[in-house]
């Protein structure tokens, strides 16, 4: 993915032109965004890791029916969560 962006430059035009110019080419190219997609490119997972991940959910899905056949787990209840009070004002006293 080589780009070129070319700006020329005269004896009249000082540098800001020449920053602008260049800005407005970059932008032109479609370089920027291409770049700042890759940033955040991630690596894909590798077999051996998809594998581990795998054996330690499958070892936890053991332990835990396990531990529901003996009896041993608690369950959870369903506690409805207060509401908070609502606010009321009250004519000020005269």
């Amino acid at each position: 993915m080589a780009i070129n962006v070319k700006i020329l430059k005269s004896d009249k035009v000082d540098s800001v032109t020449m920053l602008k110019r260049f800005q407005k080419k970059m932008q032109e190219s479609g370089v920027v965004p291409k770049v700042k997609s890759r940033k955040f490119v991630s690596r894909p997972t590798t077999k051996l890791k998809l594998k581990k991940d795998k054996l330690v959910k499958l070892e936890a899905a053991k332990k835990y029916e396990h531990l529901r056949k003996m009896g041993k787990l608690q369950t959870r209840t369903f506690i409805p969560r207060k509401e908070a009070p609502s606010i009321t004002t009250t004519p000020a006293a005269k």
